[in-house]
């Protein structure tokens, strides 16, 4: 299996997930939402990132559950939550409605989204996009490389941040 990153300002969401629908038939979307550090070391949830996806999503969810890790991702000493929906035409279309700008999938943007979106197909070895979308950061596992500009070959460093639970998270 093939590992390629980019800088999530390079790639269109369009493009890629519309890539990620038609060439490698992904059908799960996985998003996650971090808890800030609030007094006295206390986590807490970003306003308004769960109602907004209950909102956009609440018809296509899946799933959602706690972890200390998820793609991309692991937290020390608190969890984060993840929400899995479907992925097919209709969720990328609302994905695409909602914030077409791969870079303002976060917590804290002025539309307090989810963050660190993950595509994959059920049942596969490896996700087929994984984003850091705090740190801009996005990689692509295939076996033929996407038809992107800017992505780099990636040996592999990734695969640290993928863990054996459900959806590749570290419950």
């Amino acid at each position: 299996m093939n590992c390629w990153q980019c800088d999530i300002q390079s790639v269109s969401l369009e493009k890629v997930f519309t890539w990620a629908l038609s060439t490698a038939k992904t059908d799960r979307l996985l998003f996650t939402m971090r808890l800030s550090e609030g007094r006295a070391k206390k986590r807490l949830a970003p306003a308004n990132v769960e109602k907004n996806v209950e909102k956009l999503f609440g018809d296509y969810l899946i799933d959602s559950f706690w972890a200390s890790g998820w793609p991309g991702t692991e937290l020390l000493g608190h969890k984060g939550r993840v929400w899995v929906t479907k992925f097919d035409e209709t969720v990328l279309a609302l994905v695409l409605a909602t914030q077409p700008d791969f870079s303002l999938w976060r917590n804290n943007a002025s539309l307090p989204l989810p963050e660190d979106i993950c595509l994959l197909k059920q049942g596969n070895r490896y996700p087929t996009l994984v984003s850091v979308t705090h740190e801009k950061d996005a990689w692509f596992f295939g076996n033929a490389k996407p038809t992107f500009t800017g992505l780099r070959k990636e040996p592999s460093l990734l695969r640290d941040f993928l863990f054996s639970g459900k959806y590749f998270c570290k419950l």
